[in-house]
């Protein structure tokens, strides 16, 4: 970020230089700086100390007088060579906010076919013009206001046009798309006009009322459909597949991996390459190789809009996966072109955190950039329609941004859902402000994915050696099962994690990692039968437990990507779902939707206080080998016995109790004594 080059200046601070020399290019001369702005005027540069830095020395300078923004600088030493100063740290400061926070709705485009207003927000920027393809090249500069925003009418109808903004900011002219912009061309060279009205809404008939009422169910857009399109996806075909497959599950919501636009994909080819969407680089725009037609964005927008009501007919809700803790890259990024370094998290040694492990970490704490975030959430809500958001890496981002987001959605929709990753990342960002799981207590309508219960159930890979959680036949889970079947808000088992049931999100396989069939496969040695059996089990844990339940698209008829365990680049071979597994493997995808039956007839399994997990959850063992879990409210008491083992379990109970499912099969039949079989799950009604 520093020191690439033998002269370079930046300010930090408004009245703060640190200017950088390579050693070889000092000669016998005294050192000294002046600073010339772009009406020829001069001012001295005072320098206050100096430090050796490897090939460098760095000079750190005082001016007489603050910088003015809006004005070009360059930075001048006794040989009367020249750089460019670049506002660089000054961004990051209290001072910087404060002068150029801009609070209104406007930024973007807002089109009239009398009359369109472009705006940007660009305060470092020396100038900025709108560039628009209109038949021909036309350039318009546009006029700075007080708050660093570039604004310009355009007295034409420029509907569909493509545009960008040339930004002249730190000595050079970056040809940048609009941060804002709500539409690309195919493969995002340039922004376009578009126009899109809000749609027609068919909310869901059944409501969810509470977080732990959801049933999530995370399907890829690509994978789901042989055309791998929103008009696919959102299009009834009276078959078992698409949307008509999702709809016949029982699920409450739809997760859609990433929509926005991305890299990784042509556009004009999109069946050529593949890629789940996690390189964002647009938080306004959708994928155009979602649409039908790439090279018609507009359209593209109501094909999205479409589906998501053709969900809601179908009474699915829908959440989109979105990446803002990263962008694909940050020298071509709108971020950097329009305020350099501004949106990205920097040391105090001027790099930029890597956390994120893509190369830049977004700082959420700016203002400007958390407004950008809001802005994006709310425009998917106000013209998509969505019911929630799940948020990737969500650990980067900060806690006030994330908060912020909820309470806008929820005035919308009270029953708007907000999750995500909750790992603590090592980012730039302080450990107390992080929207991590650490920190879950402080997000209080904020869920996050219990990576416990996948290491509970499922267990984890740690190189070659696949770990077996307690579905697979680790008795030494037994009791840290028990912990995530409470969702994990107690310390029995395991430490306390979450401070609600409406926190943890259940799991144990999503899109980036093996598929549950496949880890079974790598890590069982046992025939096909009883792997049937465990991963029924491991869709039991899921379903029944305290909290929300989530599952992998596909995760019901033991799909299977090949044992490869990260596939976000792989072939539509690998990632494409295989319809005709749930056909072969139809006990598997009956013994899902009976679950999900159970879990909604039942609000034993969907407790929302913390109080009534305490005092009506309860946990027994047999052997410390077969897991029992009990769940009772004024109205119902049923047993779950989960026997991960090769033996049989013959229970005799002090009363009768009634057998409500046994490996699958719906029962309803009373008994004084019973059998739990070996690798089954069996669920008892005492009243």
């Amino acid at each position: 970020m520093r020191m690439h080059s033998f002269f370079e200046a930046y300010v930090d601070d408004e009245n703060l230089l640190h200017i950088y020399r390579k050693k070889e290019t000092i000669g016998t001369h005294p050192v000294g700086f002046y600073l010339e702005d772009t009406e020829n005027n001069f001012q001295d540069i005072n320098i206050e100390s100096q430090e050796e830095l490897d090939e460098y020395i760095c000079y750190t300078c005082k001016l007489a007088r603050p910088i003015t923004y809006g004005i070009e600088y360059d930075v001048v030493h006794e040989q009367g060579r020249r750089t460019p100063l670049q506002f660089a740290m000054v961004v990051k400061q209290d001072s910087f906010e404060q002068r150029f926070y801009y609070d209104k709705d406007d930024l973007g485009v807002n089109y009239d076919k009398n009359g369109t207003v472009f705006k940007v927000w660009a305060p470092t920027a020396y100038r900025v013009d709108l560039e628009i393809l209109n038949g021909e090249r036309v350039i318009y500069p546009m006029f700075r206001d007080e708050h660093g925003v570039y604004e310009r009418l355009v007295y034409e109808d420029v509907l569909h046009k493509r545009y960008q903004y040339l930004v002249s900011v730190n000595g050079e002219i970056h040809a940048t798309l609009d941060p804002y912009g709500k539409a690309v061309d195919a493969n995002a060279h340039y922004s376009i006009v578009v126009n899109p009205k809000k749609p027609t809404t068919h909310q869901p008939k059944k409501m969810v009322e509470h977080p732990v009422d959801a049933i999530i169910y995370e399907l890829s857009v690509r994978d789901a459909t042989d055309a791998g399109t929103f008009q696919a996806l959102g299009m009834s075909n009276h078959s078992k597949t698409g949307i008509d497959y999702v709809s016949n599950l029982g699920v409450s919501h739809v997760q859609l991996l990433p929509t926005f636009d991305f890299f990784g994909v042509d556009d004009s080819r999109p069946r050529q390459f593949y890629n789940w969407g996690y390189d964002v680089n647009h938080w306004f725009a959708l994928s155009n190789a979602y649409g039908s037609n790439p090279f018609n964005p507009e359209q593209t927008i109501m094909e999205f809009q479409t589906m998501i009501q053709e969900f809601h007919k179908r009474d699915l809700y829908v959440n989109l996966d979105v990446v803002y803790n990263h962008i694909y890259e940050i020298n071509t990024s709108s971020l950097y072109k329009t305020v350099p370094y501004y949106y990205f998290q920097i040391t105090k040694d001027y790099k930029y955190t890597n956390a994120s492990m893509c190369g830049n970490d977004i700082d959420t704490e700016r203002l400007m950039c958390r407004k950008m975030i809001v802005d994006s959430t709310q425009y998917l809500l106000d013209y998509f329609d969505i019911d929630g958001l799940r948020f990737d890496l969500m650990g980067i981002m900060d806690i006030d941004t994330i908060n912020t987001i909820v309470q806008k959605a929820r005035a919308k929709k009270p029953n708007f859902m907000v999750y995500g990753e909750g790992w603590n990342m090592p980012s730039g960002l302080d450990e107390q402000k992080r929207a991590a799981i650490i920190n879950n207590e402080k997000m209080p309508n904020v869920a996050h994915f219990s990576d416990v219960f996948r290491q509970a159930i499922k267990g984890d890979p740690n190189g070659q050696y696949f770990d077996k959680g307690f579905a697979l036949g680790s008795p030494a889970r037994m009791f840290q099962a028990m912990n995530v079947l409470g969702a994990s808000v107690g310390d029995f088992g395991y430490h306390k994690v979450f401070s609600s049931p409406s926190h943890a999100i259940n799991y144990v396989v999503c899109h980036d990692g093996y598929t549950s069939f496949d880890y079974l496969n790598l890590a069982c040695d046992e025939p096909g039968e009883i792997k049937r059996k465990r991963h029924k089990m491991m869709l039991a844990f899921v379903l029944l437990a305290q909290g929300i339940p989530f599952l992998h698209a596909g995760q019901e008829f033991l799909r299977t990507k090949k044992g490869i365990r990260n596939s976000y680049n792989c072939s539509d071979d690998i990632n494409r779902l295989d319809y005709r597994l749930s056909s072969k493997n139809a006990d598997v995808v009956t013994y899902t939707k009976e679950l999900i039956e159970l879990r909604k007839a039942y609000p034993v399994f969907r407790k929302r206080e913390v109080k009534d997990i305490y005092d009506h959850v309860i946990y027994d063992h047999v052997d410390e080998n077969m897991l029992v879990y009990k769940v009772s409210d004024d109205t119902h008491e049923l047993h779950v016995y989960f026997n991960p083992t090769g033996q049989s379990f013959i229970v005799n109970p002090p009363f009768a109790q009634t057998i409500i499912f046994s490996d699958g099969i719906v029962q309803n039949h009373e008994v004084e004594s019973f059998e739990v079989f070996p690798y089954g799950v069996l669920i008892t009604k005492v009243k």
